[in-house]
């Protein structure tokens, strides 16, 4: 097949044994999928972030050093309904608080 062989394959030594890219951890190998597993006290810091931020993905990502807003914003939308995440996210009037309104609940109506 020449230089440009199929990058997935496996390279097989004169001596029989595997080598290249199945000894190396890819996208579709179990050692990156290993390493993206949420810790428990990344999941515990988590909650406390979403309690504070709500789901500002950016802000709480930027706490949790190993993951990104995207995999936040996952982590939310998978396991909300398992772990009833949506009891720890802020009230929509503490939120508006927060954000520098202030109304009482005569003014709402």
């Amino acid at each position: 097949m020449g230089q440009l062989g199929d990058p997935f394959q496996a390279a097989v030594s004169d001596s029989g044994q595997v080598t290249g890219p199945v000894n190396q951890p890819t996208l579709f190998g179990s050692s990156i999928k290993a390493q993206n597993q949420w810790q428990r006290d990344e999941k515990e810091k988590f909650i406390q972030l979403l309690q504070l931020h709500g789901r500002n993905w950016q802000v709480i990502a930027d706490e949790l050093p190993r993951r990104t807003a995207q995999q936040c914003r996952n982590y939310f939308q998978n396991y909300k309904y398992k772990l009833r995440l949506g009891r720890y996210l802020p009230s929509h009037d503490e939120l508006h608080v927060q954000a520098g309104g202030s109304w009482s609940p005569s003014e709402r109506n």
